[in-house]
């Protein structure tokens, strides 16, 4: 047998590179199993009974109570003050959850042991009374944008939100109100997963409407009002999977007719009451609020936000006005518990509703005594009846308003509904529920373009900047009004053309060294854009007819 000679020059070649790898893995090893001994001394001492729950998790812990109570939520009170690892104190409520069963519920925002111990207002309850026990929040786990980036809060710039991690929050909601109550847990995974695949961010439903799923109510009587614990429970099921998908669960607890008269509302302790159970119940599952005012009884609605959430920890809180001009949200007085204020014509869609959108959110300036993200949540509903005999309402008309809305306010988001979708039409259509079948409009399609193409953008920095423009088509009419925003830094603008074929600009009002490009709204196509520049402006032609949306960006 032959064999090779000795070659050192071709080991050194080879082997150095090996002996690298060898040296590096060893190193990954070691640097792993001291993170491991590392979490092992800090999980050691935890109890086999302590609880594990992962940082913006859920935590939750059950109590038996001593007493039958006729009417718990009237009756008896929990608080649980809960104690972070750094000292924080928190209060919080539990809630009565059917029999003797009471629950707390609570989203850690801290790594290690947290402590709680309970106070009934019952204090010959011992089943609820002076209850202690601890828990230890490990590192965040799962796949949904609340389990990788955290909780929704208002942004630094008090424009938009953000996670907390400071990660950028589209709020891209869809209508929904009648859904989580009618629908079944089945149709529910349909819904979630088709509108997160759509790109929506967020839903909105009311807790209380009228409709109610199977002859159950979210409550009984009127001056005292008894709750039903079975009704919340299947609510629990549908925010979760919310959650799950990806999406907000913008919860609105009633949403009241403005022609009611004062004996139909309910007593405003009671509202208070049942706002207070559903903080309890749901302020860990990630949520915002939605509270909405009826004409004449804003104060009354100021008061039971202040009972529930000031001086709270809370989720955001919008509040919406219950008025067609956004202008008059800004005279709600600068309540710290009021995180965002909401505005919407609904389906009041004509050309003197059409101009008080338009000049109430560009009079917001003039108004807004304190800076907070201002949103469209009551958007007009595609395939809904027009008002006035008209037809009905269309692509067209929710995406014209959602650009609007967008362009005219510091950009925090948009909101979109479909007709069956938001009441829940079960009626069978081609085989296929109404419901099911309208989750396809062609607005929503359109709508999830609009998120598209701004999702890789600094889309938070634009603010409107109508002086950009050279020629205002909407002094005439306005529905042909240009909606125009840009950043501060001018290197990003959107600018929205409703129906005219040709757009004016100033030529500062350009990014520098800019790159224009048309975005047909409705197909999401993206084409190049050509300018003729004058003096001191420039004209830039539309493609064809129909609306159109101008990106510009900086070239550096």
């Amino acid at each position: 047998m032959r064999h090779s000679a000795y070659q050192p020059d071709r080991f050194s070649k080879i082997g150095t590179p090996i002996f690298n790898q060898l040296c590096a893995r060893a190193t990954q090893v070691i640097a792993f199993g001291i993170l491991i001994l590392t979490w092992g001394m800090l999980t050691a001492n935890a109890s086999v009974k302590d609880a594990l729950v992962s940082k913006w998790g859920r935590f939750e812990q059950t109590f038996k109570s001593s007493v039958n109570y006729e009417n718990p939520l009237q009756q008896c009170t929990l608080k649980i003050t809960i104690v972070s690892p750094s000292g924080l104190t928190n209060v919080i409520d539990g809630f009565w959850d059917g029999g003797k069963t009471w629950r707390v519920r609570f989203s850690p925002d801290q790594l290690g042991y947290w402590t709680y111990y309970t106070v009934c207002s019952d204090k010959s309850n011992p089943g609820l009374d002076n209850q202690s026990g601890k828990f230890l929040c490990t590192t965040p786990v799962g796949t949904s944008r609340f389990a990788q980036h955290g909780p929704i809060q208002v942004a630094k710039d008090r424009h938009h939100f953000e996670h907390t991690d400071g990660t950028p929050f589209f709020w891209m909601a869809d209508v929904a109100w009648n859904a989580p109550r009618l629908s079944s847990a089945r149709d529910w995974i349909i819904y979630t997963q088709t509108r997160a695949g759509q790109n929506f961010s967020a839903v909105e439903w009311s807790v209380d409407s009228g409709a109610h799923a199977k002859n159950r109510s979210a409550f009984t009587g009127r001056d005292r009002i008894a709750i039903d614990p079975a009704y919340f429970q299947t609510l629990d099921e549908k925010i979760e999977m919310m959650n799950r998908a990806g999406l907000l669960s913008v919860i609105a607890p009633f949403w009241e007719n403005a022609n009611a008269s004062d004996n139909e509302f309910l007593p405003e302790e009671q509202v208070s009451l049942l706002v207070h159970y559903l903080n309890a119940r749901w302020s860990a599952y990630d949520v915002a609020w939605l509270l909405t005012t009826a004409e004449g009884h804003r104060a009354r609605w100021i008061r039971i936000g202040r009972e529930v959430f000031a001086n709270t920890r809370h989720a955001p809180v919008i509040l919406f006005t219950g008025e067609l001009n956004p202008g008059i949200a800004f005279q709600f007085p600068n309540d710290p518990w009021v995180d965002a204020l909401g505005f919407g014509l609904g389906q009041n869609l004509n050309d003197d509703s059409a101009q008080g959108l338009i000049f109430g959110l560009l009079n917001r300036e003039s108004s807004d005594r304190h800076v907070r993200p201002f949103i469209n949540v009551l958007p007009p509903l595609e395939n809904s009846p027009a008002p006035q005999g008209q037809s009905r309402i269309n692509a067209d008309d929710v995406r014209r308003v959602a650009w609007w809305s967008f362009l005219l306010t510091p950009s925090a988001g948009v909101s979109y509904g479909a007709q069956d979708v938001a009441t829940w039409n079960s009626t069978k259509q081609s085989k296929f529920p109404a419901w099911q079948i309208s989750l396809f409009l062609p607005g929503a399609k359109q709508l999830s373009l609009l998120q598209t193409s701004i999702q890789s953008l600094h889309w938070w920095t634009l603010r409107p900047a109508p002086q950009a423009l050279s020629s205002q088509p909407g002094n005439e009419h306005p529905n042909r009004y240009i909606a125009h925003a840009t950043s501060e830094t001018r290197n990003l603008s959107f600018t929205y053309v409703p129906e005219d074929r040709t757009l004016d600009l100033f030529l500062d009002a350009l990014p520098p060294v800019p790159e224009i490009h048309w975005l047909n709204p409705r197909t999401g196509k993206i084409s190049s854009a050509v300018a003729v520049v004058g003096t001191r402006t420039c004209q830039i032609p539309t493609l064809d007819q129909g609306d159109w949306v101008l990106l510009m960006k900086s070239g550096k």
